[in-house]
């Protein structure tokens, strides 16, 4: 970085310390205007000395070292790369929590030299990371390392991270977790080496907060979702088609809009065909007081509450924007996760638009979620509270539809998933071997578990191929020869993969489940086997969907069904025809009729 570095490393010290700490090092040390300081807050202060040891200017290092009697807490200064003076204290364990306030608040008196703060993965186990994104607006960045355990309250954090680091055995994790910006680093002093260096090839610049681009004179559809690019999970693919083609399906009707996507997630460039405004997620920064309690006490009651304060966060950012009055006639809001669609009254109030809220998943009634009954009646008050202010509910599936808690006689539509028609390429012939090839993509779930059905293959005859992040369970799967996995591949290979199969399974043990890999196999024309267990097939979506489908195959999750189908199957002779009404261009159609129906 140019201009020098100033660094100083904290961690929690007593009330005294830090009240003495925060008026000595500045005035004893004073750093210059335009100097950019980097704060570091960690547990160990040695793991950094050969980094800090090639920094210049000043270096405050305070270290946190847990022993029998207390915290034991060094504060050790450097001056361009020299140690020049070191003191040390006990804590009382007692003192902690307390402490991370004064942290915070030495960060923010010096607010203007401070450009940027860098967490060690050991400050992920508090609330340090929330009470600074609430107190400031200096950007930080994570180094996340396998200690950290993840909760829904993490999200935020990650998210509004200007870049994670994170070391090869936590990479996957943040992947699956959909953490973006993403750089791997194989330790925290390294990771620190980078961000002092200038390390920003890996990096991606995100306009956070910022509606100064949108045309006064522009009309706008809406899609809010916390979840959107660069993350690539299943549930984001069906905004992403969304975002970058439901302006052409409005132009096809007749409609002429530009798509405006606002989300928590940015850095995915630039886009011809649509505009983004992404809104940090400040755990609470923009919210009552009463909110913030409203939160806490569903936290206390192990309800999730992911983004449940993110609504006042898109309130802020549009109310003290430079856009004094922009056209949006239509919003959809898209969840899980669902409390920000407490955000569709205030574009309702503001702008007129029509609201449709966009259910991925039902809400409290998610069979999947092991809510008490008590819990569940909780989030079916909420549910019932936030879907008022829409003007139609749409899901994936009729039993989603059915399951969502709205006010008597809310208009209910059915939007599928489907396929992505722009990555089809021409099929292939069906493979000629004497070895049927099994296939499955995504995650396996406990709820219906393969090793059934995979203990069951011969490799002289069986293969079962996988595509997908890594899971306890493929240790398992991975001891029968016919299994492999190939681990997560992106959305351009998965339908030469899939079409390299004869038939693709699902496991199921949840009736509303519409699992999107259905319509990778539907896209391939391949076969569709479907395992279930502890369910009647027939009151199954997929059943509904699949009825008139040939090839389509139903088997009970235990030894004698599997054996029986393995026994007598013999893969279709032929490719199942294309059907445009499961690809997701058919269903954006739909849901931009549904953007226009009763619209003057």
């Amino acid at each position: 970085m140019e201009g020098g570095v100033n660094v100083a490393v904290y961690s929690p010290l007593d009330l005294y310390k830090l009240n003495m700490f925060c008026r000595r090092p500045v005035s004893n040390f004073e750093i210059e205007t335009g100097n950019i300081v980097v704060a570091i807050l960690c547990k160990n202060r040695a793991k950094f000395d050969p980094v800090l040891g090639n920094t210049t200017g000043i270096i405050v290092c305070i270290e946190l070292v847990k022993v029998k009697l207390g915290v034991q807490v060094t504060l050790t200064k450097h001056l361009d790369g020299q140690e020049v003076h070191s003191t040390g204290m006990l804590c009382s364990f007692a003192t902690t929590d307390i402490l991370m306030i004064l942290c915070l608040r030495l960060i923010r008196e010096h607010n203007e030299k401070v450009s940027h703060v860098f967490f060690d993965s050991f400050w992920l186990s508090n609330e340090l990371v929330s009470s600074f994104s609430q107190i400031t607006d200096i950007q930080y960045s994570l180094y996340v390392d396998g200690s950290v355990q993840y909760s829904w309250k993490d999200w935020g954090k990650l998210l509004a991270a200007e870049a994670i680091y994170v070391e090869e055995a936590s990479a996957e994790l943040c992947g699956n977790l959909g953490v973006c910006k993403t750089v791997l680093s194989r330790s925290a002093p390294t990771a620190l080496s980078d961000l002092l260096n200038g390390c920003k090839k890996a990096l991606i610049p995100i306009a956070i907060n910022s509606v100064e681009g949108l045309d006064q004179d522009t009309n706008y559809v809406a899609i809010i979702s916390y979840f959107s690019k660069p993350i690539d999970t299943v549930a984001v693919k069906r905004i992403s088609y969304w975002e970058e083609e439901l302006g052409e399906c409005l132009a096809q009707i007749g409609r002429q809009a530009r798509i405006l996507s606002i989300s928590a997630c940015g850095g995915d460039g630039d886009h011809d065909n649509y505009d983004k405004v992404v809104v940090r997620d400040t755990d609470g920064r923009h919210s009552a007081p009463i909110r913030k309690l409203n939160r806490d006490a569903l936290d206390s009651g192990r309800i999730n509450t992911l983004a449940y304060l993110w609504a006042d966060d898109i309130i802020h950012v549009f109310e003290t924007g430079k856009v004094n009055r922009i056209n949006i006639s239509a919003v959809v809001i898209s969840g899980n996760p669902f409390h920000y669609f407490a955000v569709g009254k205030y574009f309702k109030n503001k702008y007129g638009a029509k609201i449709i809220f966009d259910f991925r998943d039902p809400m409290s009634g998610n069979t999947r979620l092991k809510y008490s009954n008590e819990q569940r009646e909780q989030l079916r008050v909420i549910e019932r509270g936030l879907t008022n202010s829409a003007d139609v509910v749409v899901s994936v599936n009729e039993t989603c539809l059915e399951s969502l808690v709205t006010k008597k006689g809310m208009p209910r539509r059915i939007i599928s998933n489907g396929f992505d028609e722009r990555l089809i390429r021409k099929r292939s012939r069906r493979p000629k071997s004497n070895v049927i090839k099994f296939v499955y993509t995504g995650t396996f779930y406990t709820s219906c578990s393969p090793l059934k059905f995979v203990s069951a293959l011969n490799s002289e005859t069986g293969e079962f191929r996988h595509a997908g992040r890594r899971q306890a369970v493929l240790s398992q799967l991975e001891e029968n020869e016919a299994f492999s996995s190939l681990g997560v591949q992106p959305s351009s290979k998965i339908f030469d993969f899939v079409a390299q199969a004869h038939i693709g399974c699902i496991f199921t043990a949840d009736e509303f489940e519409n699992t999107t890999k259905v319509y990778d196999y539907l896209a391939a024309g391949i076969d569709i086997l479907i395992v279930y267990e502890g369910i009647e097939p027939r009151k199954h979506e997929l059943w509904k969907m699949l009825d008139n489908l040939s090839g389509v195959y139903w088997v009970e999750n235990n030894p004698r069904e599997i054996s029986r189908f393995l026994s007598n199957y013999q893969p279709s002779s032929l490719r199942r025809q294309f059907k445009s009404e499961f690809s997701r261009g058919g269903q954006a159609l739909r849901l931009a009729e549904l953007i226009c129906e009763g619209a003057s």
